[in-house]
């Protein structure tokens, strides 16, 4: 029922902001203690950078990190709702030259 949408941006090599925006089933923000941010390209032998989300508003995270490469990067994001519940959400994410 929650909902993620994640925006990088240039969604190119170099640095890249993240926005990540967490919506429940009424689309309304999502509060959250914390988020955690995981990318990786294992085709490239990239291991996984672990950029910090800062809380922007209510629901919306932003983090920036550096992608070396072009690629579908696996993209892994947690949000810490309280000490017991945590909303766990996997994608890809492709990145130009």
């Amino acid at each position: 029922g929650h909902h993620l949408v994640l925006v990088a941006t240039p969604a190119a090599t170099g640095d890249n902001r993240i926005d990540l925006f967490f919506t429940d089933e009424q689309n309304r923000p999502v509060e959250g203690q914390g988020a955690e941010l995981s990318l990786s390209l294992p085709e490239q032998g990239i291991e996984p950078l672990r950029p910090a989300p800062e809380p922007i508003e209510p629901g919306h995270y932003r983090a920036r990190s550096l992608l070396p490469l072009a690629g579908d990067w696996q993209v892994q994001v947690d949000l810490l709702i309280d000490d017991f519940t945590k909303l766990a959400f996997q994608t890809r994410i492709a990145i130009e030259r």
